[in-house]
């Protein structure tokens, strides 16, 4: 009986300990934008990235890549390499312009 009281007790206490892991595995918000900006940074030349941003009000982040480059190859990398909750807490917004209509801006 005694076996089965403190096996009962070890299980209820991993199921908690597991149950409050995610809670500190967040990141604050600060801490998330940084990482977001340093993925957008690393992808700037490779994907050609035109700009982006991050929008709080609306939580987007919105990048304009040149017409050149692929949007589903951005996403797909962007999939891989922002955080689980920067995918959860942003809507990824990508669109494509001509570097040279910039230029004329």
């Amino acid at each position: 009986m005694k076996k089965r009281l403190i096996g009962l007790f070890f299980i209820t206490l991993c199921i908690l300990v597991l149950n409050s892991t995610p809670n500190h595995l967040t990141l604050s918000e600060e801490e998330l934008d940084k990482k977001v900006i340093q993925v957008l940074d690393s992808l700037w030349k490779e994907h050609g990235l035109l700009h982006y941003q991050i929008v709080k009000t609306d939580p987007t982040i919105s990048i304009g890549i040149n017409t050149s480059k692929d949007i589903a190859g951005l996403q797909s990398v962007l999939e891989k390499k922002l955080p689980k909750q920067a995918l959860e807490d942003y809507e990824i917004e990508i669109f494509q312009r001509n570097k040279n209509d910039l230029n004329v801006e």
